[in-house]
């Protein structure tokens, strides 16, 4: 997600970050990887800690088709936004891998 802005061609990445913080004020948003053996982790690169900081948390290993699932389900459950998180960051059902282990 670009958020760095480094020159005059991408000072409209800091507006692409303040709305990521608008928005994950009022509701849950969650990173997913679009590789089919991805997983994200935010603690990697500067731009993973300035999402964090704006409130988004990492869905690990989850395919978008299944973070959406459990994100909606999540909040269903959920009492409030922090009760949502430590479900939705909950394995309930092997969906969360700890490690990815590659393999031909």
């Amino acid at each position: 997600m670009p958020v760095n802005d480094f020159d005059e061609n991408t000072q409209h990445h800091a507006e692409i970050l303040d709305k990521l913080d608008e928005v994950a004020e009022d509701t849950l948003v969650v990173m997913t990887s679009q590789c089919l053996n991805g997983r994200v982790d935010m603690d990697v690169y500067s731009a993973g800690h300035k999402i964090q900081e704006a409130g988004v948390i990492g869905a690990d290993d989850m395919h978008p088709e299944l973070a959406y699932i459990k994100l909606m389900w999540s909040l269903s459950q959920a009492e409030d936004l922090e009760d949502a998180e430590q479900i939705f960051s909950k394995n309930h059902a092997g969906e969360l891998e700890k490690r990815s282990i590659y393999s031909d």
